[in-house]
């Protein structure tokens, strides 16, 4: 609509479209282009006559528009027309500002001649009085608004950046025009771009569609995360609560115990206060006596009278023994003892006790690779030991067992297990005090776990000896291994951590769950061998992961050290409190 009244308006937007044909591309014309086939001696033929390119008239609104557009230009300041615009009558268009100017000028008249024709009008009322073009505003407004308007992304052919890209080279895997099939990609293998664009939107979506599955199970993942940062938060939680409570309790019972003491002290010390105050008064009371009876000798003294004085002199005599002899028996007396709680107040134990509770990093080390079978492979710093199958395959396979004598390897090493005790030791010994460390074996399927003695033999099973204490999975079964002794373990759940704990003082080797609250799996109760012991690990199938340096439980098991300490502690403070 706004096109038809643009041409009905401006009538020589048509004499352009005719007399000043836009010439576009010689593809643009399909109907008229004719693409010569290359010759066979690879000359080129030219094209026929009718084949050459054609000036096509580009017929299409946008066109159009922009054709009408360059009479929409003002003359005097050759840019688009400003609001408002004035027409001369002569049907020519101008800026109101810039006709103002112009009749304003320094030739300022009422008669003005039209720039583009040159034909003079007669302007009585001057600028005021020409007619605005009401349509040329709205074709302009229109123009900008479409101008405002998001134009939709095209691609150019970097080659020529005045045509389009609608084709694909296969051959260097890159879009290109039409005119770039008869330049630089003459004899390649040229596409519809349409049939690229499916192609490669199929695979992208495909590819999207995978990362939208992997974001998925990451997403998953991260939520497992959150779910097991939780519940640690839960359990660290719980563990401060139990911290807590019997700290608390512990404190409550020194407490307790210090107001006890304090109270027995200050009820014999008042006892030994009064004690003392009533020998003070007695003392006071026999040396006043005492004075007086020196007063009266003194007086006895001073008499003139022979017999007088005989007779004081006696009594006075009498006097002062018996004054004397007071004195003396006071002296004689015992001081009330400065000290008191005579049955002892010996807090020894308790400090001991205390002193105990502090808890220090647990005993560090790696596996010993000198005793490891030579068909397990350690890794990691020698944390982790894992059978080696292949390894395996191949020493079965060429080396006779009867080059292994017991215990010896074929290379002479008496410390490395041989035969069928895939096993190795721990790089410690340990003969005192308590020591814990955790393994994972989530990723074993048959493994053993335990303390044996540093001179174990190499050639049989962790477990079989009297100097060996494990425990083990085989398959969906757990059992417990000392000497020939061989007891099945009832476990619901596959550990996933085991603890291992040793008390060398109580002679206990405990296993735990740590995963399910520190359960104990189960627990040795007569651990004493010749010599220092060694942590000892077997691997049939999958891998093990050695943890240590860490804390040993403290409330989960009366047979840890630090929990009996804690337990035997309220007990005594217990029965303090009550005398």
């Amino acid at each position: 609509m706004l096109l038809s009244q643009v041409l009905f308006t401006f009538p020589s937007g048509a004499s352009h479209l005719s007399s000043h044909s836009i010439l576009v591309p010689p593809q643009v014309c399909k109907s008229n282009i004719m693409m010569a086939a290359p010759r066979k001696d690879g000359l080129d033929e030219p094209p026929p006559p009718n084949s050459l390119p054609v000036a096509c008239v580009d017929t299409t609104p946008q066109a159009v528009m922009e054709t009408v557009l360059s009479d929409l230009k003002c003359p005097i300041c050759l840019d688009l027309l400003t609001v408002p615009v004035l027409m001369l009558p002569c049907q020519h268009n101008f800026c109101q500002t810039c006709l103002r100017d112009m009749f304003q000028g320094p030739y300022r008249s009422r008669r003005i001649r039209c720039p583009v024709c040159r034909e003079e009008f007669w302007l009585s009322r001057g600028v005021d009085g020409v007619a605005r073009n009401r349509l040329a505003e709205k074709v302009l407004e229109t123009w900008q608004e479409e101008q405002a308007k998001p134009k939709p992304k095209t691609t150019m052919c970097a080659d020529h950046p005045d045509e389009r890209v609608n084709l694909f080279c296969q051959t260097d895997d890159r879009a290109i025009c039409a005119r770039c099939v008869i330049t630089h990609h003459r004899h390649h293998d040229v596409t519809e771009l349409g049939r690229v664009f499916q192609w490669k939107k199929a695979h992208l979506e495909a590819s999207l569609e995978r990362l939208d599955q992997t974001n998925g199970e990451l997403d998953s993942f991260i939520e497992l995360l959150n779910s097991v940062i939780m519940e640690v938060k839960d359990k660290a939680e719980e563990e401060k609560s139990k911290v807590t409570s019997a700290y608390d309790e512990l404190i409550s019972l020194l407490e307790d115990r210090k107001l006890g003491l304090m109270a027995r002290v200050e009820e014999e010390a008042g006892g030994k206060l009064q004690e003392l105050g009533e020998q003070a008064d007695t003392c006071r009371d026999v040396l006043e006596n005492s004075r007086v009876v020196s007063a009266q000798a003194r007086l006895a003294l001073d008499e003139t009278d022979l017999g007088a004085f005989v007779v004081l002199a006696g009594q006075t005599k009498q006097r002062i023994d018996q004054a004397v002899s007071m004195v003396r028996d006071m002296a004689r007396l015992p001081a009330a003892d400065s000290h008191f709680l005579h049955a002892g107040i010996d807090l020894h134990r308790e400090k001991e006790m205390v002193i105990s509770l502090s808890q220090e990093e647990g005993t560090r080390f790696t596996l010993d690779p000198r005793t490891a079978h030579r068909e397990l492979v350690l890794r990691h710093g020698n944390t982790v030991v894992a059978m080696d199958a292949e390894r395996r395959t191949c020493r079965h396979a060429s080396l006779d067992s009867s080059a292994c004598s017991s215990g010896s390897d074929s290379c002479g090493n008496s410390e490395r297990f041989t035969r069928f005790s895939y096993s190795v030791l721990g790089s410690v010994f340990l003969s005192n005090g308590t020591h814990y460390w955790e393994v994972d074996v989530s990723a074993a399927t048959t493994y053993r776990l335990g303390v044996a003695s540093s001179r174990v033999a190499r050639e049989k099973s962790l477990g079989c000896t009297a100097d060996a204490w494990c425990i083990s999975r085989e398959g969906g079964d757990y059992f417990a291994h000392h000497d020939v002794q061989i007891y099945m373990l009832s476990i619901q759940e596959y550990p996933r951590m085991i603890g291992v704990l040793l008390d060398c003082e109580h002679g206990t080797l405990t296993f735990f769950d740590t995963m399910r609250d520190y359960a104990v799996v189960h627990r040795f109760l007569d651990v004493r061998g010749e010599g220092p012991i060694c942590p000892a690990f077997s691997v049939g199938e999958g891998h093990l992961v050695l943890y240590t340096g860490r804390t040993a439980p403290e409330f989960h098991s009366s047979s840890a050290h630090s929990g009996k300490v804690i337990y035997n502690f309220i007990n005594l403070m217990g029965r303090m409190v009550g005398y």
